[in-house]
């Protein structure tokens, strides 16, 4: 247990923080993960966003 509680005061080198973006939250499920990318510790991480589409028409449009 102490291992996992460790992990999380290294830094993060080359990790990657995955977002799944509900439309209708208020934006706060971008929020949290952008402010962990903006502390030192996570500062080298990479940022992906995933989000659900209704018509596969709109990805395109979503993705800009």
């Amino acid at each position: 247990m102490d291992e996992l509680a460790n992990r999380f005061k290294t830094k993060q080198t080359k990790g990657t923080i995955d977002v799944w973006w509900i439309y209708d939250d208020g934006g706060l499920t971008l929020l949290i993960p952008f402010i962990l990318r903006n502390s030192p510790l996570w500062a080298g991480s990479k940022l992906r966003v995933f989000s659900v589409t209704k018509n596969k028409l709109e990805i395109s449009t979503e993705q800009d």
